[in-house]
């Protein structure tokens, strides 16, 4: 839950968040873990490829638009069509190109990405990793686990713009906690 500015954000279908309890306290703009298993990690994404079209004919599983139109990407891995829905959303970064080799001759180039399962962990990934000075990985090795407590600790949320994730959150206006009025 993050609260600022007198409204309560409770972020909706985030994999990974019961596990973590993170509490945000804004005032200080600090991030505090309690009662967190060290080892959890939250906002976790999967590698995914894609075969761009190498020859004539050949479908291009890498397109972002087409899917319904185009006969050709039928071809398509379910992995593929499922990345194309990812790019379309801004929820991949690409990694690099890769390739599938059968007795070291490349078989099939693969285009490979970090998917992210929402907006904000897209945001905190992509963000976060850039601040803490961790990369990704390379298209043959990709890194797209999840971060850790700590890890998110040291990353300044106030530095990340979260606008473009608003459909997420359900804002709930601030209630008071108790009969006297406090909030």
């Amino acid at each position: 839950m993050f609260k600022k500015a007198g409204l309560l954000f409770i972020l909706a279908g985030m994999s990974g968040m019961a596990a973590a309890a993170v509490v945000i306290n804004t005032t200080s703009t600090t991030l505090t873990t309690s009662n967190v298993d060290p080892n959890a990690t939250v906002f976790a994404g999967t590698a995914m490829g894609c075969s761009p079209s190498t020859a004539a004919g050949s479908p291009d599983c890498c397109a972002t638009t087409g899917w319904d139109t185009n006969s050709a990407l039928k071809l398509c891995t379910a992995e593929e069509r499922n990345l194309a829905v990812a790019r379309s959303q801004s929820l991949a970064i690409y990694l690099g190109s890769s390739c599938i080799q059968q007795r070291g001759i490349c078989k099939t180039p693969l285009a490979v990405y970090c998917v992210f399962p929402d907006r904000v962990s897209y945001l905190v990934q992509k963000e976060g990793r850039t601040q803490l000075g961790i990369d990704f990985g390379t298209a043959a090795s990709a890194d797209c686990s999840g971060l850790t407590p700590n890890q998110i600790q040291n990353i300044d949320l106030t530095k990340i713009d979260f606008s473009s994730a608003a459909s997420p959150f359900v804002v709930l206006p601030a209630v008071k906690n108790n009969a006297l009025g406090n909030s």
